[in-house]
């Protein structure tokens, strides 16, 4: 699972719009949307952001079929 599709993931666990995230990562919407869709890669720093904001403590790689490494170095 890439970056953009775990973050959605986890937005939608809890309960929140892109506009939220948006809000809380002081960037837009529409680049919310487009990290999600694959549209744009997030930078590895705005990755680390969102892992703190929203990860809960859990590991932020893992899936349902186990545990995959995204390039993403906490």
């Amino acid at each position: 699972m890439d970056f953009g599709a775990r973050m959605k993931e986890i937005r939608k666990s809890k309960g929140l719009k892109q506009a939220d995230v948006a809000k809380d990562m002081l960037t837009s919407q529409s680049y919310i949307s487009a990290v999600e869709t694959g549209q744009e890669t997030a930078t590895p720093r705005f990755q680390k952001m969102f892992w703190l904001l929203y990860a809960d403590g859990a590991d932020p790689l893992e899936t349902e079929g186990g545990n995959e490494k995204d390039g993403i170095h906490l």
